[in-house]
């Protein structure tokens, strides 16, 4: 009786420990790591927005400027001479929270042909800046941008459109100010020496820039201001 019975229990054990094993793979690796990303409460303090505004609330392209020349020298980042020149381009996109939404950039190349164009364009964004969201769109006789982002310094967060709802890291946010228009569900870090790709056409998205900020080269096909369409209307381009 007692063979029958060590017999009987063994088998039971073994179906349980499948049963276990099924169970464990069925769980969502992606819901796994998401949980553990949520528990690293990301802190990101934001430049004084009043500093780069006149009290007429005029923007003040040279103080905003003169911010990402500290962000520059405190990267150790080159400072070329396009950078002192109006080469070097500053924009609140005319949304008047420039600490919130705006970026500097330094358009390399930008170069049309009638069998393709390419681009290169350094972007410089302060700690929880991002770019106005928007997407691109055919125009004229250029195709609709694509995009590649190279972090050279600091970190960005890579916002997007997903079918499937994702989540935000614990500390990172839209900017209230373009809650009500945003239209990205989730969003990636991208660390120094990495880069993220938007190989969606017509999808809205954006980057913003991490804890310490970002300097990041922007590889593309030509940008033609009329083929970006932001999804806040108050956009000045």
């Amino acid at each position: 009786m007692m063979k029958t019975k060590q017999m009987l229990w063994i088998p039971t054990a073994f179906t349980l420990s499948i049963i276990s094993l099924m169970l464990g793979c069925a769980s969502s690796p992606r819901h796994v790591k998401n949980i553990k990303e949520k528990k690293k409460e990301v802190v990101i303090v934001a430049t004084n927005n009043v500093a780069f505004y006149a009290q007429d609330k005029t923007f003040d392209a040279k103080k905003a400027k003169q911010a990402y020349l500290d962000l520059m020298a405190r990267f150790n980042y080159p400072i070329y001479d396009q950078l002192k020149t109006d080469a070097f381009k500053v924009t609140d996109f005319g949304l008047g929270d420039f600490a919130h939404v705006g970026m500097g950039s330094v358009a390399w190349i930008n170069e049309n042909y009638l069998t393709g164009g390419y681009a290169g364009t350094e972007i410089f964004l302060l700690p929880g800046q991002m770019i106005a969201e928007y997407k691109n769109e055919k125009c004229d006789n250029c195709p609709a941008k694509r995009e590649s982002w190279l972090v050279r310094y600091g970190s960005i967060y890579s916002f997007t459109v997903e079918s499937t709802l994702g989540f935000f890291p614990d500390g990172v946010e839209i900017p209230k100010s373009q809650k009500e228009c945003a239209k990205a569900n989730n969003c990636k870090l991208i660390t120094a020496g990495k880069y993220d790709t938007h190989d969606k056409i017509g999808e809205w998205h954006f980057i913003m820039g991490g804890e310490k900020g970002a300097i990041v080269t922007q590889f593309s096909t030509f940008q033609n201001k009329k083929g970006t369409k932001f999804s806040n209307p108050k956009v000045k381009n």
